[in-house]
């Protein structure tokens, strides 16, 4: 009698600790079993672009020119300086535009492999330096500060520049398919 307890022992305890497995398990075949239907895609671009900056002087007056060399989509800015007392001009294209900030932002995205237009900056005061009535030194720096951001959309899925991102805050840029549009 005493071998027939220990086998009900065992197997109502078996029983009992499968039972409690089961209660638990609805749960958890519940998760492993939900789904959700999803469409469409997003291409992921895991880095940061990168720009070149070409600064020609001809005829006194420094022309910029931005080029994305990157693999990635961004913005670009830039500003010029030359001291207080030598006002700049700038003559530019539409695509430029000045901000209240004083610097000159390029309104269209800048894709890899494209250059941005051309930005010409002069020191107004300087028409021919050797001149008797010219103040300016014959010598002078323009110094050209040049900045990117990669481009970044909204939840509508339209661009925008974050010009307070740091490349350490850099998380991914995506850019969204649209249903119907390809590459």
């Amino acid at each position: 009698m005493d071998k027939n307890w220990k086998k009900r022992t065992v197997c109502l305890v078996s029983a009992a600790m499968l039972l409690a497995a089961g209660a638990g398990t609805g749960r958890a075949m519940a998760y492993f079993t939900t789904y959700a239907l999803a469409s469409g895609g997003a291409t992921l671009a895991l880095g940061v672009p990168q720009t070149e900056i070409t600064e020609e002087v001809v005829d006194g007056e420094k022309q910029v020119t931005i080029q994305n060399v990157g693999e990635y989509d961004c913005y670009v800015r830039l500003r010029a300086f030359a001291g207080g007392e030598y006002p700049l001009t700038y003559t530019y294209s539409g695509n430029w535009e000045q901000g209240a900030d004083g610097y000159f932002y390029y309104r269209p995205v800048l894709a890899p492999g494209t250059l941005a237009d051309r930005l010409d900056i002069q020191i107004s005061a300087l028409k021919d330096p050797l001149a008797e009535d010219s103040t300016l030194p014959v010598d002078f720096n323009v110094i050209v500060v040049q900045e990117y951001t990669p481009v970044l959309y909204d939840d509508v899925g339209n661009p925008y520049a974050d010009w307070n991102m740091t490349e350490a805050s850099v998380t991914v840029p995506v850019q969204e398919e649209r249903e119907g549009e390809s590459e």
